[in-house]
């Protein structure tokens, strides 16, 4: 009889070749958590560069990120369903979602004053630019999912 090794490796590698690409918990690890990380890193070195100017937006970017950084993890989970051959093609399509925020906050921050005040004009009411910009952050996400119920009913 064969070594209980020599049976369950065969099982093993053939398991991994069946499925290619990055797995689960590199999708998860590599395109969810890794780049809200770097998003986290920056947002903190954004906070810290606007201490002793006298204004309230160090603080405000601090209660915003209370709200953004569970969002991104959110809205990152479009990477997750998704066969990704590499990581770094997959770290690099979760960073995307985090930079356009970051970007964003930082033209809040240090833009020119039309850039602030048109970031200023989109939280009045009646809130126009703010909901057309939570549906672009929100479209990778709502793509995937449309597209799995598709192949779901096309399956049946």
């Amino acid at each position: 009889m064969a070594p209980l090794n020599a049976m369950v490796a065969p099982l093993h590698n053939a398991d991994r070749t069946a499925c290619p690409g990055a797995s689960l918990v590199a999708r998860i690890g590599y395109g969810v958590l890794l780049p809200v990380a770097v998003f986290i890193s920056y947002q903190f070195t954004l906070i810290e560069s606007t201490s002793g100017t006298g204004s309230w937006d160090g603080m405000g970017l601090f209660f915003g990120s209370l709200f953004i950084v569970p969002g991104l993890v959110l809205l990152n989970g479009w990477v997750i369903p998704l066969r990704w051959e590499r990581r770094l093609a997959l770290f690099l399509a979760g960073l995307i979602l985090p930079a356009v925020v970051g970007l964003a906050e930082y033209g809040w921050l240090y833009g020119p004053s039309p850039i602030r005040a048109a970031i200023n004009a989109a939280f009045v009411a009646p809130f126009v630019w703010v909901w057309v910009f939570a549906f672009l952050l929100c479209a990778p996400l709502g793509t995937v999912i449309l597209r799995a119920i598709w192949r779901r009913i096309r399956r049946r």
